[in-house]
């Protein structure tokens, strides 16, 4: 018996020490991507404003992008946006909702957008981003006395989106997607988006 007891604390230093080991190797390989990220101007090798970024970046597209959500946009209204960073693989999607509201003068939108951003990669010849969406839009007339009153409820599902990409007015390289209608003319807004980090490799 004594024998064994000696022999216990030995296995379990053995145990502890492999156990270790996993652990040091998952959290390399668990290290994000996002930790290699670079500026979109220096990982070409361009000027921040430089119009030939799109080239580059469309011949040569990132093999994940970072994208972080800035405003929607609806005439005359703004809706600021404080979200997190939307990361994205190329061949892959990403998944996110917004929501906000945004009074001017007399009128007042409300709008919750689930949107579904495909990241397709060089290799589809229609665009290298595609765009569907849920979204609900509201619209108020606001009255001093008697507060918002409904005017006007719009609603897109599973909609196809247009998109945009370039250097923005600040010259940030930015993403523009706009939330289409099922149908009829115009958008249930544009959602504009600064691209924060890329890693081309």
């Amino acid at each position: 018996m004594k024998r064994i007891f000696s022999v216990l604390p030995i296995l379990l230093l053995i145990v502890l020490f492999f156990l270790t080991g996993c652990s040091n190797n998952t959290k390399e390989k668990n290290v994000t991507a996002t930790d290699h990220l670079q500026d979109v101007y220096q990982a070409y090798g361009v000027k921040k404003g430089d119009i030939i970024i799109n080239e580059k970046f469309i011949d040569n597209p990132p093999r994940i992008v970072q994208l972080k959500p800035i405003k929607l946009q609806l005439y005359p209204y703004q809706v600021q946006l404080d979200m997190e960073p939307v990361t994205i693989e190329r061949g892959k999607e990403a998944r996110f909702n917004i929501f906000g509201q945004d009074v001017k003068g007399s009128g007042k939108i409300v709008i919750n957008s689930e949107i579904v951003l495909k990241y397709r990669g060089k290799k589809d010849r229609s665009g290298l981003f595609s765009v569907e969406h849920t979204t609900d839009l509201k619209r108020y007339v606001v009255y001093p006395d008697s507060g918002d009153e409904l005017q006007l409820a719009e609603r897109a599902e599973k909609t196809m989106g247009a998109y945009s990409i370039g250097p923005n007015d600040n010259g940030d390289y930015a993403l523009e997607i706009a939330l289409g209608k099922e149908s009829g003319i115009g958008n249930l807004g544009e959602v504009m988006f600064k691209i924060t980090g890329v890693q081309i490799k």
